[in-house]
This record gives structure tokens, C-alpha cells and sequence, in this order.
């Protein structure tokens, strides 16, 4: 269901002056997928909407569904086994990452092989960031707080950070909780790599963007 069709050749629903202002620099430059928006800054831009004044004015319900989509077509359990593959992350990564953390999530230590993600600690820029020093193996909601810049890990403790905004949340019980390290001390996370994820999540938590 669409409220609105826009030409991005004559009209945006937000301009680029008006996301400067809010969408921190680093994802306003990012030259890659995958970069989580905070929360705050997804809520600002859902509130912009509403107000917007465009082009193409609104459509009606008979405009809204062409009947293009149904889920009853051959092919939609295909694509999305494909999606969630995509989403775990390349298939060596993930493999990777399954065998150096013994098939149990670096953070919950969940052991449900479906619902364990390949994470980037720095974010993926080629198959030259697929190094598994590069990855933690997440549950799925914990990989999306990752990626969200909801919770970190401080590279010196090696223990879990959350956002003051988790406070009060399921999530709070993780709060100074030990990240599980892999036995092969090879495969442990890159250091470097978590001092970056770190700093970013604390710019965030200061309101630095």
C-alpha cells in the first residue's frame, strides 16, 4: 500500500538540506549498504513526512495495489530464503563465524543455528571485510542493536554496552555482560575494529553524530 508516488528528478519527501540536519555525517557519506539509522533519527524523519508538500499529491486506494504482488505466485518462499541468506551474510562469512563461536551467539550465547547472523564490526566494504576478525556471530535482534548503534561492545572489558534508550528493555539484562571470544585466539575479533564500533556508539550516546 503507497500514500504517495514522488519524481525523484523534480521532488524528494525530504530534501537533502533537511536530512543533512539530521542523519548523522557517517551515514549521509556512507558508500555502502547495511548502515543501521538510530532510532531517534528515524523517529525525527517519520514525524517530517506527514508535513510534507509534494509534487505528486496523494493516491487513491485503486492506484494503490496493481496487483503486481501475490503472495500466492510461485517463486515467494524461494526469495525469501534467498533475503534471509543475504541477511545472515555471505555464506563462508557466516560459516566462518559459526565454527570459531561453537554455534552460540558472541553476545546471548543462543544456540538456534536459524536465527544466528554473520555481523560486521566494521561495516561490509567487499569480501575484504568477510574476515572472520571482522565478524561476531549475533542473534538476529542483536545483530539489528549492532548494527543500529544500540549496543556495543568496550573493546578493553570486553563487555556489552547499551544505549541509555534500552534502559528498562529485555535488552537491559546484557548491560555489562562478558562477550563470548572464540578459543582460537586467531579468530577473536579485531580490536581496532571494536575501538571504531565503540567510538561511534559513544558519539552517538553523547549526541555527537
Amino acid at each position: 500500500m503507497f500514500d504517495q508516488f514522488v519524481d525523484p528528478t523534480e521532488d524528494f519527501l525530504i530534501s537533502y538540506e533537511d536530512l543533512k540536519g539530521i542523519v548523522p555525517k557517517e551515514l549521509m557519506d556512507a558508500r555502502a549498504s547495511g548502515n543501521g539509522v538510530p532510532t531517534d533519527v528515524a523517529e525525527k524523519l517519520e514525524r517530517m513526512l506527514p508535513g510534507g508538500q509534494h509534487n505528486s499529491g496523494r493516491i487513491d486506494e485503486t492506484q494503490s495495489d496493481d496487483g503486481s504482488f501475490d503472495p500466492d505466485s510461485a517463486g515467494q518462499p524461494e526469495r525469501a530464503l534467498k533475503a534471509i541468506a543475504v541477511r545472515r551474510g555471505q555464506a563462508a562469512f557466516r560459516n566462518a563465524l559459526l565454527e570459531a563461536y561453537a554455534r552460540r551467539c558472541a553476545v546471548t550465547a543462543c544456540s538456534i543455528i536459524d536465527v544466528l547472523e554473520a555481523a560486521h564490526i566494521s561495516p561490509y566494504m567487499g569480501t575484504i571485510t568477510n574476515h572472520v576478525t571482522n565478524g561476531l556471530l549475533l542473534r538476529t535482534d542483536i545483530h539489528t542493536l549492532f548494527d543500529c548503534g544500540l549496543l556495543s561492545i568496550d573493546p578493553a572489558a570486553r563487555t556489552i554496552v547499551i544505549a541509555d534508550s534500552l534502559a528498562g528493555s529485555t535488552y537491559e539484562g546484557l548491560s555489562g555482560r562478558k562477550l563470548r571470544i572464540p578459543k582460537n585466539p586467531a579468530s577473536s575479533p579485531s580490536r581496532k575494529a571494536l575501538d571504531r564500533h565503540f567510538a561511534a556508539f559513544e558519539r552517538r550516546r553523547r549526541g555527537n553524530y
